[in-house]
């Protein structure tokens, strides 16, 4: 199947199974996604806001050492980023074993709710899918041990000694270490590529986590254009998809503050509240099915196909032996034309 089919084929598939949507929308707030949605309406706080929350806190911290203040941050910090990475990814993973049923699913287990899975093959494949996106990740700890204090040190330069002040810091931090964040970026989307492929191998084919990395990085390797143009080009659908919601999020969230802070007439902010609403309510639909494609791609490059087949054609090579023969057309003979070949 060709690049151009595979995507195709994914778009109609989640296309027939819309209950993959919310599914695999899920699984994308869920690791991250929702700070993109709620960006919009966030305000962030400036150089000078966050060097007067930081500084007394490292300066304590380095005139009298770790007091239990710093010590118990740095403790709440730590298991809230744990509780995220194992309970959050747990869940995900569970979305994800659910999405990649459903999409390889015939049409009639579709409808009827997915196909009939035990709870507990569900739980041992939600773990496996775990395991095998945390060990695709490792490069990027990798990367961001190496990169985050670069980083960090550029930002610390930004807030002390700007040198310009009215581009935006990020950008700014961006300017001043953009090898620390391709290396970063690159590993993320190595990842992505080798965790998606790998969860698909465990689900799809029942691969234990080790051997579905190891056939997750032998895809990657035999076909490495084929396998990053399916990463990008769902990451751009998704790009176009976020960058004008959330502008749209973001002229109604400010014409929200306008009306409040003007002390328009209520139904002037009760509209500006609607409008809201519906970029928001528009954005997570397209978001559910912008996200579900970009799974599907994934689940049919693995499967070759979506949809069960109850037979297949006679005359159809297969690896199975006397595959690509037609059968005994008398009915007498061994094969008689209506076998299932494996």
């Amino acid at each position: 199947m060709t690049v151009g089919a595979t995507f195709v084929a994914s778009l109609l598939a989640v296309l027939e199974r819309p209950a993959t949507w919310p599914l695999a929308l899920l699984g994308f707030l869920i690791r991250g996604g929702f700070l993109l949605v709620l960006a919009p309406i966030i305000v962030l706080p400036t150089a000078i806001g966050l060097a007067n929350v930081v500084a007394p806190i490292l300066t304590s911290a380095l005139l009298r050492g770790l007091t239990p203040t710093v010590v118990a941050l740095i403790a709440g910090a730590g298991l809230a980023g744990m509780a995220w990475l194992l309970g959050g990814g747990l869940l995900a993973a569970v979305v994800d074993g659910d999405a990649i049923r459903r999409t390889i699913d015939d049409g009639e287990d579709a409808q009827d709710g997915g196909p009939d899975v035990a709870a507990a093959d569900r739980g041992g494949d939600a773990w496996r899918i775990l395991s095998v996106r945390l060990a695709a990740h490792l490069p990027l700890l990798v990367a961001l041990a190496w990169g985050a204090t670069r980083v960090v040190a550029a930002a610390y330069r930004e807030f002390t000694v700007p040198v310009d002040t009215v581009t935006p810091l990020v950008l700014r931090v961006l300017r001043a270490v953009p090898d620390a964040i391709l290396v970063i970026v690159l590993a993320w989307l190595i990842g992505e590529i080798l965790g998606g492929l790998a969860a698909r191998r465990v689900v799809q084919a029942g691969e234990s986590p080790p051997r579905a990395l190891r056939s997750a990085l032998g895809h990657m390797g035999r076909r490495p254009i084929r396998t990053l143009v399916q990463a990008l080009v769902p990451l751009v659908a998704l790009a176009l998809v976020v960058v004008p919601s959330a502008a749209a999020a973001a002229a109604a969230w400010t014409a929200i503050r306008a009306t409040l802070a003007d002390g328009l007439p209520a139904p002037l902010t009760l509209g500006a509240v609607l409008l809201l609403v519906v970029v928001w309510g528009g954005q997570l639909v397209l978001l559910g099915l912008v996200a579900a494609w970009r799974s599907a791609v994934w689940t049919i490059e693995v499967d070759g196909t979506f949809g069960g087949v109850g037979a297949r054609r006679v005359g159809d090579w297969y690896p199975a032996a006397g595959s690509g023969t037609v059968g005994d057309p008398s009915g007498t003979g061994p094969r008689t034309g209506t076998e299932e070949y494996p």
